[in-house]
């Protein structure tokens, strides 16, 4: 039978180390990917009865049986796919932005350089025997070509620039996947019970990062391992899995751009990829060139 003596001792220790997790979790609030501490505290088991002596009901004090993370694996799914929602739309937005400055800067666009030049025209059919409206009109369609020709150069320098941020943003993803397998490797060494909180906040951290460059979901194992595929889906192409990662590449065409996964043997193409900052350079890819293609029909026209 525990005394009161080390009854009231087990209280103070107790919440000494709980107090010591409030400190800790007070500590690191500004601390990017930490994740507030909890402290479970349970009973001290009692000493069974047997066939001769009673069971002592009264207890024996009480102790920390865990310090856990506050987390939530639902709601930091939901926050990871919203957060890479609003990436592709910020990144789409960008890129479709300065294709709207290439085609209407001012007063100096396409434009107005196509009205000008039908004005010219206009003037011709007024004074057809004039020379002069004859020779503005050439003018002004040696300057409207010279703006188709502008804008077709602008926008290939558009071009490059999203496929240059594609595959910057993919050398992220997979330098992130990297560290994660790396990771992986050292949270299956621990068990379930013994998990540590540091390990499991930088691997939610990795995880959020690279899910602001694309969609993935997420499957933890007991140790906190996690798995990786590509897309909302859960049935895309395995990105992660234990400490083995896979890369994603990309290959523009004149019209879109198609990802792959890839692994030592084969690269398998993907459609996917249909969230974060990738996807919406993806779609403002496939629009420029669209809009490209227009121009083009315009100028032939």
């Amino acid at each position: 039978m525990a005394s009161l003596f080390d009854i009231g001792k087990s209280g103070l220790n107790s919440y000494r180390q709980a107090l010591t997790v409030t400190g800790q979790n007070i500590a690191n609030l500004n601390t990017e990917g930490y994740k507030r501490r909890e402290a479970s505290l349970e009973e001290v088991a009692v000493a069974k009865g047997g066939i001769t002596n009673k069971a002592e009901g009264s207890g024996s004090g009480v102790r920390v049986s865990s310090i856990r993370r506050s987390f939530d694996e639902f709601l930091l799914n939901k926050a990871r796919s919203a957060s890479a929602g609003a990436e592709a739309s910020i990144s789409y937005y960008e890129s479709i932005k300065r294709l709207e400055n290439v085609l209407l800067p001012g007063d100096n666009n396409l434009g107005n350089s196509i009205g000008r030049f039908y004005d010219s025209l206009q003037e011709i059919v007024a004074a057809p025997a004039d020379l002069g409206p004859r020779t503005i009109a050439l003018e002004q369609g040696r300057v409207l070509a010279g703006e188709f020709q502008q804008v077709a150069k602008v926008v290939d320098e558009l071009h490059d620039g999203v496929t240059t941020q594609i595959s910057q943003q993919l050398q992220m993803v997979n330098g992130f996947a990297a560290q994660l397998a790396s990771l992986n490797q050292q949270l299956s060494g621990t068990g379930a019970n013994s998990q540590n909180n540091s390990l499991l906040d930088k691997r939610d951290a990795i995880i959020d990062s690279i899910s602001e460059y694309v969609g993935v979901s997420v499957e933890l194992s007991d140790s906190g391992v996690a798995s990786l595929t590509i897309g909302s889906s859960g049935r895309g192409p395995v990105l992660l899995e234990g400490n083995r990662s896979q890369n994603l590449s990309f290959v523009a065409n004149a019209s879109e751009v198609t990802f792959f996964c890839s692994s030592a043997s084969k690269a398998i193409a993907t459609n996917q990829v249909d969230d974060g900052s990738l996807s919406g350079l993806s779609r403002a890819y496939s629009n420029i060139s669209d809009t490209m293609n227009d121009v083009d029909h315009l100028a032939f026209s």
